[in-house]
Formats: structure tokens, sequence, C-alpha cells
């Protein structure tokens, strides 16, 4: 199975319409985050005082980063969606981690959730953050940003993402296999 068909069969399991960690958002209220009156959010984090959000629109992604009502960072899918890439990866006991990377230029943004599995020594907790890299296989870590008071997304974020990509490019938004971002963040 691919990791995009598992990430979003994990997830829509467990989830139903997704609340995770602390935050404990009920499926239908969605936390405080950076998306635009004409987008919705997949994704929803608090990292310190700063907010993390993935917000989908027609025919495009956008990843946020910073202070409620003003993000000081904002990375949207370019016109062929190239910049915009999926991933997910499936470990023995059952856990497991999806992910969204932005890139402009060299720098990565790489949004992740995922779930301890029964051989971790936590299992069952959930997690997600954002991975920021440098490079042209993110060799240069630049900061590692966990959602310290929980996260949200919604039960089939990635999928939802993809959707919002024009047909003829949604193909392209895996990550390569075995590439340097088909790995755990």
């Amino acid at each position: 199975m691919n990791p995009r068909t598992a990430g979003a069969l994990i997830l829509a399991a467990l989830a139903g319409g997704v609340a995770f960690g602390p935050l404990g958002a009920a499926p239908d209220k969605v936390p405080a985050n950076l998306c635009e009156i004409d987008e919705q959010p997949v994704f929803a984090c608090k990292a310190g005082r700063s907010l993390a959000s993935i917000c989908v629109g027609r025919e495009h992604a956008t990843y946020r980063y910073g202070l409620p009502g003003s993000p000081s960072l904002a990375v949207t899918s370019t016109a062929d969606w190239s910049n915009v890439h999926l991933g997910g990866v499936v470990g023995q006991g059952g856990g497991h981690q999806t992910h969204v990377r932005f890139t402009t230029g060299l720098i990565h943004y790489t949004v992740y959730a995922g779930l301890n599995g029964r051989l971790t020594d936590d299992p069952g907790r959930s997690y997600a953050g954002i991975d920021v890299s440098q490079g042209k296989g993110g060799e240069t870590a630049i900061a590692a940003i966990p959602c310290d008071a929980g996260f949200w997304t919604s039960a089939d974020w990635t999928e939802r993402l993809r959707a919002a990509a024009p047909l003829r490019f949604r193909d392209a938004l895996d990550e390569t296999t075995d590439g340097p971002f088909d790995a755990w963040f």
C-alpha cells in the first residue's frame, strides 16, 4: 500500500473527524488557525505563542506560521504545485506519520502528524510538528518545532490537500519513494 493511501486510511480510522493531543477540539470545532475566510483548514497547531496552519482554497494550498492575526510566513502552492509534496510512513506496531512539505527555494517546511505504535516507549501517543530544513535534500536542519499545545487535523488532511490541486498535478504530489523526505520527522 502506498504511503498516501496508508496515511489517509489510518488517520480516517483513528479519527473520524479529528482532534488529537491535549487540544481536544470536537471534530466540528476547528481551533484557532491562520486560514483566510475563503480557505478551509486541514491542519492547525499551537507552538509556543505562534500558530501553524495548512489551509486549502480553490486550487491552492498555503502553509502559514506566526502570531494569531499576523502570520510571519506564508508559503502558497505554485501554479503547478511543484513546491508541495505529500508523504507518509508506517512502522512496526501500528505507528504511522503523514506529512505535507512546502518548499520555497531551498527551504523546506515539513508539517507532520503521527501516532506512536505498540512497540514504542509511549504507545498511542499522537504528535505533530514542523521540521524546517535547507538544501536540495533538506540536509541542513534549521528548526524542529513541536506542536506543544495539541494539534488538529481533518481526518483526511493530506487527501483534502491533494483534492485542492488541479487534477493534472495530483499524482506528482507524492514524495519520491526512498528519497530524502520519505522519512520520519
